[in-house]
């Protein structure tokens, strides 16, 4: 009897020491908690994909609209919106359990595009119209503002009567628009955007992710005066050349924003057309290595190639010439090469739209792809930089931009004790 009351004394002392071994295993602040994510219609991740986060972690999630058109998401479990809002495609969340994200879409929506207006007869600057799908609208310019020139249209549409060099214009959108009277680039004695004989000054500003490579030794953002005639033609040191910043992370692109005053003095700044609010200067040389060799193969593509080297080396020739002369060089001299160049830049990149059977935007978007982009401004203009996630090296946030799935939920030890026989029976180890 002594034998058995001693060795359950025993049993009792060993299950003791246990428990607040085990209670360390699965409470040690030092163990992070974790919570999963499910996801189903998020961009890029595969329906019922499941990862894990830690605690106080961010995700963001985008919707993938390639299913149809975005209504709004469904978010199960316990979270906290850090940006966005279930109606937008994009959110930020903090998830404060395991949750479970679905991204729902409207196959068969009532379709409406929004086309903003600048430099048009009756709109104001800035101004928003709603045409629904199928539908067209007709603009006029604001002749108020000055001479009419020609249209400049960002989006995709088809054109139902007139043209963009005519002042009636009918169309129908095809997506959301910007529509801009090229007359807002019309300044002080000039008769239209190409004009030699301008009188005023364009400013080229090299903005965020924007590092300037001519004028200014900075890496700050920098801005360009031009002189008495349009800026970069007479003047090679005007042209602006900007580089991608490699911190801000993967490079995607530029934008280029022009900046119009209406007759109230109100600014507005939109998206820039090639050829109005500014033209790049490129080399098709070394553009053309991106093209297939069924377009650079072709006898028209090379005709349009070797005009646009020819104008593009009027151009570096005229602002030589012009450097040599100093300060005898006349800024108000037509420029010959401009007009070339202008000519010539907008026959090739409608040859290889023709060729590669893309659209004219497509090609300029292309362009707009090069870290490294000079262009000869045409209006007031911004430039800035487009840019991807950061990588890890480059990260100090934490914060997740996307889940992945093969992500592991968070160890933990369970361990038994079988007293009589008096063996501890190893831990083990659960994974999701």
């Amino acid at each position: 009897m002594k034998k058995l009351i001693a060795l359950f004394i025993s049993v009792v002392l060993i299950l003791s020491m246990g428990i607040p071994a085990f209670a360390d295993s699965v409470n040690s602040p030092e163990s992070p908690i974790n919570y999963v994510v499910t996801c189903y219609g998020v961009q890029g991740v595969k329906d019922g994909s499941t990862s894990s986060v830690i605690k106080g972690s961010q995700v963001t999630l985008t919707a993938d609209k390639t299913r149809g058109v975005f209504d709004k998401w469904t978010i199960s479990g316990k979270y906290t919106v850090v940006s966005g809002g279930l109606d937008k495609d994009t959110i930020t969340i903090k998830p404060d359990s395991d949750v479970t994200v679905t991204a729902n879409f409207n196959p068969n929506p009532q379709v409406s595009y929004k086309v903003t207006c600048i430099g048009v007869s009756g709109v104001k600057n800035g101004g928003i119209i709603t045409v629904d799908q199928g539908n067209n609208f007709t603009v006029t310019p604001n002749e108020t503002l000055g001479t009419f020139f020609r249209w400049g249209i960002t989006g995709s549409y088809d054109v139902v009567s007139g043209a963009l060099n005519e002042k009636t214009l009918t169309l129908t959108p095809k997506s959301n628009l910007i529509v801009v009277a090229s007359i807002i680039n019309i300044k002080t004695n000039q008769s239209s955007p190409t004009d030699a004989n301008n009188s005023g000054n364009y400013e080229a500003t090299a903005g965020s992710g924007a590092i300037p490579s001519n004028n200014n030794t900075s890496s700050a953002a920098g801005s360009w005066n031009g002189n008495s005639s349009v800026i970069g033609f007479n003047n090679k040191r005007n042209q602006l050349t900007v580089g991608a910043d490699k911190i801000k992370g993967d490079f995607k692109n530029w934008d280029i924003r022009q900046l119009v005053i209406d007759e109230n003095g109100e600014t507005t700044y939109i998206p820039a057309e090639a050829g109005i609010g500014y033209v790049p200067v490129i080399n098709p040389d070394d553009f053309g290595k991106n093209l297939t060799s069924t377009v650079t193969s072709s006898d028209e593509y090379q005709k349009a190639a070797e005009e646009l080297k020819e104008a593009l080396a009027a151009l570096e020739k005229e602002a030589d010439d012009e450097k040599a002369q100093g300060s005898s060089a006349s800024n108000n001299s037509p420029s010959l090469a401009k007009e070339k160049y202008l000519k010539a830049f907008e026959n090739y990149v409608n040859t290889v739209a023709n060729k590669s059977n893309k659209t004219v935007s497509a090609v300029i978007d292309d362009i707009l792809k090069s870290p490294v982009l000079t262009v000869i401004p045409l209006a007031d203009i911004v430039i800035t930089g487009n840019y991807g996630a950061k990588t890890a090296e480059q990260s100090t946030d934490g914060q997740t931009t996307a889940p992945q799935t093969g992500d592991y939920s968070l160890y933990f030890a369970l361990i038994a004790l079988l007293s009589l026989a008096g063996v501890v029976v190893s831990k083990k180890v659960f994974s999701k």
